[in-house]
């Protein structure tokens, strides 16, 4: 039954995909995180264009299985239950605000619709709106890029040459180690100091990395 059931919802999910008048919508202010220790955080509010009343449901596919935020997002449960129950919607709710450190890298769909007070929310008839009442947002939880090598930067920027400031940090060939702050290499960088405007092609992460490897001297 609960099979049957799903399938439908699939077929609802493809056709709302062709709608744009849902009775609410999903908004995420970021919908693109990784995975690691950061600040990063998965986000969704649902938005009322008009205001509605019915049960409100917010569910998330993991695996190919429904996962439904439930007692005002206090519980995340495949048991199929309402977000908040029979109630009038018009101002924007927070559904969802939850770390992305150590999630799966994958895409997460997360679904919103509005019923009619105490009716089936996996038969699309159901939904106010038909079809169309369905909102979908989908995050992408990405690994981090991997870790900018300092020395390797600086030793392919030409930073390392001879007429420059040499291989050897330590030595402060023309006061390198100056540059153990990134905002300074990039002031020199701007203002064509000793001829580095050339290196404006490395990004802010990028010299970064470079004073971390210059701060060991």
């Amino acid at each position: 039954m609960y099979q049957f059931r799903f399938k439908s919802l699939t077929l609802a999910i493809a056709l709302a995909a062709f709608a744009n008048n849902a009775s609410a919508d999903l908004y995420t202010p970021k919908a693109e995180v990784t995975n690691a220790q950061s600040t990063d955080r998965l986000q969704a509010t649902v938005r009322f264009p008009t205001p509605v009343t019915g049960d409100l449901y917010v569910a998330a596919l993991i695996n190919q299985q429904l996962y439904f935020l439930a007692d005002s997002g206090q519980k995340f449960t495949t048991e199929v239950l309402p977000f908040l129950q029979n109630q009038d919607f018009s101002a924007d709710i927070p559904v969802l605000d939850i770390s992305s450190n150590g999630i799966p890298v994958g895409n997460y769909p997360l679904y919103e619709v509005v019923t009619i007070p105490g009716a089936d929310p996996l038969n699309f008839a159901n939904w106010i709106g038909g079809p169309a009442g369905l909102s979908v947002i989908t995050f992408n939880v990405v690994a981090p890029p991997p870790a900018l090598d300092g020395k390797t930067l600086y030793q392919s920027s030409s930073c390392a040459s001879s007429a420059c400031h040499g291989s050897d940090p330590g030595r402060n060939q023309n006061g390198v180690l100056a540059g153990t702050l990134s905002g300074n290499i990039r002031n020199n960088i701007n203002r064509n100091r000793g001829g580095m405007g050339f290196l404006s092609y490395l990004t802010d992460a990028e010299l970064q990395a470079i004073a971390n490897y210059l701060s060991t001297f």
